[in-house]
């Protein structure tokens, strides 16, 4: 059964063309996961369905009295309480029989004689308490606030003073447990730890309503899709199962179009050497003939092919072996230990990745070795030739003032016209040459202890833009 359904969508903003007939349907039971490259319009398709934004063509229907629950990429989600009030106040519905019910009992305990009408109601409320799952309710709601990494110290914790990534982590939790039918969550996992992750997936792998999920996390798609819809060009393409099946497909399906559209190059030169050959002469009727052969044939689109951007990381100097050295660290905040005795070692061209639940202290970590904060005690020691660059997990929030075309030019010399064709081939950015984006000249000025991050910057732009000069050149 189709719950909801986008027919033939088109939109667009100013000359960008974000839709174009993009189409989509959500059946009963489905986790359908919609994906894309960034600005391809996922958002901008949940917003329309959603009825928050108007298409300039096309049509929704959703099933009626659908309840629809709505995780947004960016929430700025605001709650009063405390955190377990908050959870628990999901099911209004069932809040409110729960009130009434109490009412109820408060009401006999003032007089000992209710009447027929009152323990008909009662019956009622608690038939419909029943109906409700209230029973099951509390239970639900502390394997929920565990489950997304809200354990039981932050329950009585009010909600004025969560972090964003809790107050997210909440809002998920709350939609969740409210009961609707559908679920549209637009980059769910942002702000969830591996475990919260986990946790999350198997959730949805029991959730008896369906899932419309915005993401970019594979894994956790693998996990619950059991359908997957590409939006690319304004377009919208469905493929069955799980994100891997969906690369299989896709794959398989680029193989087959180069090998239709091969063999139909190959026709398609063969007739044309045919009719220049006997353009004239006692074949000329023949090639006629083949001339409107060749007419007639449809042309096969050349499959499209998809690169991203080229980005390397060149040191101006090479590093000794022993890159960074760490011993003993320890770091906390206000008199609350979270780093103690923190010791280990990287070497030359190891890659290290630093794994851990929310609040462990992995970014502490990352700023006291980037001396972004100062160690309480031990020892951080950087190797010969050795200069660190740090990029913040908040850093986008922190720059700010030019356009993507300024800070290009700002960053290497080039022309205006070899700086569009940059953020064209490299980056597909050239829809978004006047979106206001933060520079790093603006980010350098404030903090410079991250000078690396300049010779970082140029060795990117500069080869890129090498990269895009010499395709234009060919």
């Amino acid at each position: 059964m189709s719950l909801i359904t986008a027919s033939r969508i088109s939109k667009h903003f100013g000359a960008d063309h974000v839709l174009v007939d993009a189409s989509l349907q959500l059946n009963t039971g489905e986790r359908l996961c919609l994906v894309g490259p960034n600005g391809a319009g996922k958002t901008t398709l949940l917003r329309i369905i959603l009825g928050e934004i108007t298409a300039d063509s096309g049509s929704v229907s959703l099933t009626p009295n659908l309840r629809i629950g709505v995780l947004d990429q960016h929430t700025s989600a605001t709650f009063s309480g405390t955190v377990w009030e908050t959870a628990l106040g999901s099911r209004e519905e069932l809040i409110a029989a729960r009130a009434e019910a109490r009412a109820l009992e408060d009401a006999w305990a003032a007089n000992e004689h209710p009447t027929h009408e009152d323990l008909d109601r009662y019956n009622e409320v608690h038939e419909r308490l029943r109906h409700l799952g209230d029973e099951a309710y509390d239970a639900d709601v502390k394997a929920t606030l565990t489950g997304l990494g809200l354990p039981e110290p932050t329950w009585a914790q009010a909600t004025d003073t969560l972090s964003g990534g809790q107050r997210t982590r909440l809002a998920l939790a709350r939609l969740l447990l409210g009961g609707v039918d559908v679920l549209c969550l637009d980059e769910p996992t942002n702000h969830l730890d591996m475990e919260a992750v986990e946790w999350l997936e198997d959730w949805l792998g029991r959730f008896p309503g369906a899932a419309l999920v915005i993401s970019h996390d594979r894994y956790m798609m693998d996990a619950v899709a059991t359908r997957v819809v590409e939006l690319q060009d304004g377009n919208t393409r469905s493929y069955p199962g799980n994100y891997s099946a969906f690369v299989r497909l896709k794959t398989e399906e680029r193989e087959r179009q180069e090998r239709l559209y091969s063999r139909q190059q190959e026709e398609i030169t063969r007739l044309e050497t045919y009719i220049e050959r006997y353009r004239a002469g006692n074949r000329a009727t023949m090639s006629k003939s083949r001339q409107k052969t060749l007419a007639r044939i449809e042309r096969i689109d050349k499959p499209r092919e998809e690169r991203g951007p080229n980005i390397s990381f060149k040191a101006e100097v090479r590093s000794g072996d022993d890159v960074l050295r760490v011993r003993g660290l320890e770091r906390g905040f206000n008199g609350r230990p979270v780093l103690t005795g923190v010791t280990f070692e990287v070497k030359r061209r190891e890659r290290l990745g630093i794994i851990g639940p929310n609040g462990c202290g992995k970014t502490t970590l990352l700023k006291t070795i980037a001396d972004e904060l100062p160690p309480d005690a031990g020892d951080v020691r950087w190797g010969m030739n050795a200069e660190p660059a740090y990029f913040a997990q908040e850093m986008d929030m922190e720059l700010y003032g030019d356009s993507p075309l300024d800070a290009l030019m700002n960053a290497a010399p080039m022309t205006i016209a070899d700086a569009r064709n940059l953020l064209g081939v490299a980056y597909q950015l050239q829809k978004k040459f006047d979106e206001a984006l933060r520079t790093w000249q603006e980010y350098l000025a404030k903090h410079p202890a991250h000078k690396a991050w300049r010779s970082v910057q140029q060795q990117i732009i500069q080869t890129e833009y090498l990269m895009a000069r010499e395709k234009y050149e060919e």
